[in-house]
């Protein structure tokens, strides 16, 4: 093997390792070992980069696989980036799925940062583009692989996720209608191929996504299905949760949280190993349900042959996150709508430190954001004037969704889980990429479907996130406060509800590594409870927040 090149994976948390005639096969995720060495073998003793694009693109399903041959590299993730693969080329070629396994083998003037992208951590909990907040480090983007041989590397892509190319023209509702349930249905139905019989276990919410998963689940027929919820006692998303199990006749578990609880987790040695293991330098780790997990782990409701499959990302996938700015057609030059999609997403995710929304750092997050949308299309802004969402979309898939929501599934490896994410499947990947403006916005298309197939009987009788505020004696003193604040506007009043009392209505206690009295305090601004866990991730690589805008200004 090649001793330019070390590849920084072991056999647990789901790696396996196969001997391919003169390769060394690292590969992970739902993927078969025969597809994989088929793959390999399909490729000659001297590939080049198109042969190496020829054999992911016929690979599906979610995966990350590295193949360390005598003579040549390469490595890939699959279309939603579901395992992360991070790399360094420096005296050798360094490939890892757990971004810190990295440094070690790097020297000092490797491990410089990248303050830039430090800041867009910062404001947002995640990196711009294939960066990591280390210079010299890169990470896989959603549907690319790298390729060494010969002394050189280069990364490309295999696939690419354009809803900007979506035909703008509308279809018949009915027909389509018919068409995506059909098609959620067979995806459900591989998912209950997989699982053979195992308990499929499913973090069950008041949204439309998780319900559908058991919904279809019940619907085809599956019933080892187990559900649970998490959060403060009564809290909206819980109970909504239960009476929907109830209706299907699943099993339903909850497991309550405080703030005294959750920071005893938080600052917990677990919960820094879950930390570490998660990051692959591309931002926050995702933090919402280790103390559940770990709980019914320990109370045996599950197990390590169960499967958990929740409903990411089927709110981003649908058309939910298309802003309203975006959904009517803008008739600017290709420059002024091109800022209007950068304008939408810098005031959609990059606002979690007020402090920092200073006009100079966001010019900067601008111009990331620009630059990569740029590569991401190489240039090419849609013809048709409706389909700018479609360069949001591209971005926060490649940004938010891969490197934020769907890390969420490091979570379950840590503990050794298999999972599974129906609705990110290839299938609905490509289906959504195509829809028409018309029948995302809002998610018009996928909320009809749903609202009409109703699938085991629970989507019209039982709301959709309706939200309510707990704990119950914090509604007379909130009501009250707002009265106050009415003749100073509502801009005055949100932030001071903020301040006040999101601490102690957030369902999921995740400001609980901070005092109360800390947060209502905090002059510089934090905006939701992901704020404390963005602060920490900065300062296990060093980086003082407070200081970071001057710092990456010098």
């Amino acid at each position: 093997m090649d001793r330019r090149c070390r590849i920084l994976l072991w056999e647990t948390h789901g790696w396996r390792r196969l001997a391919v005639e003169q390769a060394d096969v690292w590969v992970k995720g739902d993927v078969a070992d025969k597809e994989v060495i088929a793959a390999v073998r399909s490729m000659s003793d001297t590939p080049d980069s198109t042969d190496v694009q020829n054999t992911f693109s016929a690979l599906h399903g979610h995966f990350a696989v590295v193949v360390h041959h005598t003579d040549w590299v390469c490595a890939a993730v699959d279309r939603i980036r579901s395992i992360p693969l991070v790399w360094a080329n420096e005296e050798a070629l360094l490939i890892a799925q757990e971004g810190r396994k990295l440094l070690p083998f790097l020297d000092a003037s490797s491990k410089l940062l990248d303050l830039d992208q430090a800041l867009a951590v910062a404001l947002s909990g995640f990196t711009i583009g294939d960066a990591t907040i280390y210079r010299a480090i890169h990470t896989l983007l959603p549907g690319h692989f790298l390729f060494q041989k010969n002394g050189s590397t280069s990364t490309d892509r295999y696939h690419r996720f354009d809803p900007w190319k979506a035909d703008q023209t509308p279809g018949g509702d009915a027909a389509e209608q018919a068409r995506l349930a059909k098609l959620t249905l067979s995806i459900l139905q591989e998912l209950i191929d997989r699982a053979g019989g195992r308990k499929i276990a499913i973090p069950l919410s008041a949204g439309l996504d998780s319900r559908l998963i058991a919904a279809g689940l019940k619907h085809l027929g599956y019933d080892n299905v187990v559900t649970f919820a998490y959060g403060r006692s009564g809290n909206h998303e819980a109970e909504t949760s239960r009476v929907i199990a109830e209706s299907l006749g699943y099993p339903w578990h909850f497991v309550p949280f405080t703030n005294k609880k959750m920071a005893e987790v938080f600052t917990g040695k677990a919960y820094g190993d879950y930390r570490a293991f998660a990051d692959s330098l591309t931002g926050v780790h995702f933090p919402q349900d280790f103390a559940a997990i770990a709980a019914l782990l320990n109370d045996g409701t599950l197990s390590t042959d169960d499967i958990l499959v929740n409903g990411q990302s089927g709110d981003f996938i649908t058309g939910n996150h298309v802003p309203a700015s975006l959904a009517t057609p803008f008739t600017g030059d290709q420059d002024q709508r091109m800022q209007r999609v950068v304008d939408a997403l810098v005031a959609k995710h990059f606002k979690q430190w007020r402090f920092l929304m200073r006009d100079d750092v966001l010019v900067r997050i601008g111009n990331m954001l620009r630059t990569e949308i740029t590569s991401l299309t190489e240039g090419n802004v849609p013809d048709d004037l409706a389909a700018d969402y479609g360069l949001y979309e591209v971005s926060e898939f490649v940004d938010r969704q891969s490197k934020y929501v769907v890390n969420g599934q490091r979570l379950y490896e840590f503990f050794d889980l298999e999972w599974s994410l129906p609705l990110w499947h290839d299938r609905y990947l490509e289906y959504w990429a195509e829809r028409p403006l018309s029948q995302k916005a809002r998610q018009r298309l996928y909320r009809d479907m749903l609202m009409s197939e109703n699938w085991a009987g629970v989507w019209q009788d039982i709301p959709v996130n309706a939200k309510r505020i707990r704990p119950r004696w914090l509604i007379p003193i909130r009501f009250a406060c707002k009265v106050l604040h009415a003749p100073l506007g509502k801009d005055v009043w949100h932030r001071f509800e903020r301040r006040a009392f999101e601490y102690l209505m957030t369902p999921l206690c995740t400001y609980a590594s901070r005092g109360w009295f800390e947060v209502a305090m905090d002059s510089r601004g934090p905006w939701n409870g992901l704020c404390p866990h963005i602060e920490d991730y900065l300062c296990d690589h060093g980086i003082d927040i407070n200081n970071l805008a001057t710092e990456a200004r010098a």
